[in-house]
Parts: structure tokens; C-alpha cells; sequence
């Protein structure tokens, strides 16, 4: 890559503060394409979506590389967490939380991806009990490992307990398209198809 100073998007400012660059960066070196596409589709436009807050994207975004074992991702989003104010005693009750529930196999490569952050300390407690939290949860790890059956049941149950709106599931599926793939997305907006359609209770 050239010196030229590359456009990088405000969201990657707030989710990676003087990291920003350095990841925009290494988008455009693996493909100019990709990074392009990373900076004006993935950040300025789905990351920008206001139906869920920053925090609550974060949240989707690692789950999804958790339950795929993307460690090198998994690292640069726990950052974009913390620098949103979570606290590492907050990802250390979500992976406690995604082991126990068997939404991943294995806590280990979790704990020590998490062991580079060891002492941050946020401004926000992330509650695993919460029926919204749960509901965010189950989304993204559902989409992530594409059950297909998992994912229907999942959605169903937000859907009909309103733990989720409508918009707020769909801005979930856009943005956990980008980390967990389009078939993915276009299992979970078949879902709510059927969902609709009435074939789904």
C-alpha cells in the first residue's frame, strides 16, 4: 500500500478508537476491493443502523466469532467491546454463559483470546439473564453455526415473546451477514417469512 492516507469510517473510529487505522488498514492490504467494501458497506452502512445500539452490535458480532472459533476477529471485536465500555468481567460471564448453554464446544480458546484484556474495566454491566441479552444471544449463535432448525426456533420465540421487535431482528440479520455469511442471512429471512406466512407458531 501506498502512504496515502485510506478513508476509514467513523464507526471504526468509536469501535477501535487509535486501533481504527490500523484495522481499516489491514482490510485494504489483503484486497482494495474488500476494504472498500468493509469501510462503505459493513461499518458506514450496517454498523450504522440505529435499530440496535453500537454495544448491542458489538454484542451480536462477538457472539457469531465465538461460536465460528475466529480468533483473530474474535480479538479485534472484544477491543471494539471494550472501548465501547464493556468490562472484561463482562465477557468473562458471556463466555461462561456460551459454554454452559453449549452454544460453543470449548471455553479454551475463548479465555485466552480473553487473557489479553485481562483488568478492563467498563462503564456497563452486560446481564446474560436478561430476556433481550438472551434474545441477541441466541440470534447470533444460531445464524453463526447455521441450524437451520435451531435458528426457527429461536426466532419464533423472540418473535412471539416481543423480545425483539421486527426491525430490531432485521437489523441483527444484515449486520451478521457480513460475519456469518449470506446463506446464513437468507436462512434467518426465510424464517421470518414462514414466520409470517403462518408456518411458523
Amino acid at each position: 500500500m501506498s502512504n496515502t492516507k485510506l478513508p476509514i469510517s467513523d464507526n471504526m473510529i468509536k469501535l477501535y478508537g487509535e486501533d481504527a487505522e490500523a484495522v481499516n488498514q489491514r482490510c485494504y492490504e489483503v484486497n482494495p476491493w474488500f476494504g472498500e467494501f468493509v469501510r462503505t458497506f459493513a461499518y458506514d452502512e450496517l454498523w450504522d443502523m440505529e435499530e440496535l445500539s453500537l454495544s448491542e452490535k458489538s454484542l451480536l458480532v462477538v457472539v457469531a466469532l465465538s461460536s465460528l472459533a475466529k480468533a483473530e476477529q474474535l480479538n479485534i471485536h472484544l477491543k471494539g467491546y471494550f472501548n465501547l465500555g464493556g468490562s472484561f468481567d463482562d465477557i468473562h460471564a458471556l463466555f461462561s454463559y456460551l459454554y454452559e448453554q453449549n452454544i460453543v464446544a470449548s471455553k479454551e480458546h475463548l479465555f485466552k483470546e480473553l487473557g489479553k484484556f485481562a483488568g478492563v474495566e467498563g462503564s456497563q454491566t452486560l446481564d446474560v439473564t436478561n430476556d433481550r441479552t438472551i434474545s441477541l444471544i441466541q440470534l447470533a449463535h444460531t445464524m453463526a453455526l447455521g441450524n437451520n432448525n435451531h435458528t426457527k426456533s429461536a426466532l419464533a420465540y423472540i418473535e412471539s415473546n416481543g423480545f425483539l421487535t421486527r426491525d430490531e431482528i432485521n437489523t441483527a440479520i444484515k449486520l451478521l451477514m457480513i460475519y456469518c455469511g449470506c446463506p446464513a442471512a437468507m436462512n434467518a429471512f426465510a424464517v421470518l417469512k414462514e414466520i409470517d406466512d403462518g408456518n411458523i407458531e
